[in-house]
């Protein structure tokens, strides 16, 4: 009955290390937090594939321009409406109507581009 019982606390104390050890692993890799930006393209470098998007915020009470620049690679998506369309597609002054991207060490890298629609304009009403 003895042994037993020293079998079942010992069985005990490992379930509760390698417990410990999972969660301690599960707390030290976080899922990258994907952010959202929009504007329009101010500058494109092919080589590299990035581009720089700008628009205007406000802090503070004060206007001022932010500027992103923005990595691609072979998985990001972009997109014009439901149209998939290639980096060498994106032209200065385009406007973005979103960047979903991933802060990866010094750059941020795009996952999804979505390209702004031009409205259709409004029908004129009939009288």
């Amino acid at each position: 009955m003895k042994k037993v019982m020293i079998f079942v606390a010992v069985l005990t104390m490992v379930a509760f290390a390698f417990g410990a050890i999972a969660a301690e692993k599960a707390k030290t890799t976080p899922a990258p937090k994907v952010e959202k930006f929009s504007g329009a393209i101010a500058k494109i470098d092919a080589v590299a594939k990035t581009f720089d998007v700008k628009k205007m915020v406000t802090v503070k009470g004060k206007k001022e321009e932010k500027v992103m620049t923005f990595a691609t690679d072979e998985k990001t998506k972009i997109t014009k409406g439901k149209e998939v369309k290639a980096f060498a597609e994106l032209k200065v002054g385009m406007d973005i109507a979103k960047v979903e991207y991933n802060k990866m060490a010094e750059k941020n890298l795009a996952l999804t581009v979505k390209i702004a629609t031009p409205k259709a304009p409004a029908a004129p009403k009939s009288k």
